[in-house]
């Protein structure tokens, strides 16, 4: 196998610590994922990848809900400001 150094600033390392961190993974192991995927990037997905996208989707939902309801929430104070 062959290695390779990569460089993040701390505010990148944070983000890719989260992520892997949410995918269950070493770090090491979340770059290589992407660094891959990426190189595959157009191909037609295996179905071993169509399932772990499947799975970063549904991990990712519950922020997305999350956001969207906060969104919602400050829209709802606004209207009713604007309606009192």
């Amino acid at each position: 196998m062959r290695q390779v150094v990569v460089r993040f600033s701390d505010a990148e390392l944070d983000a890719v610590c989260s992520r892997a961190e949410a995918r269950g993974l070493a770090v090491g192991a979340w770059i290589g994922d992407v660094a891959v995927r990426a190189a595959h990037e157009g191909q037609e997905l295996t179905v071993s990848a169509q399932r772990d996208l499947l799975q970063e989707l549904i991990a990712a939902r519950p922020g997305v809900v999350g956001d969207l309801a906060s969104v919602v929430d400050e829209l709802i104070d606004v209207l009713v400001e604007r309606l009192s």
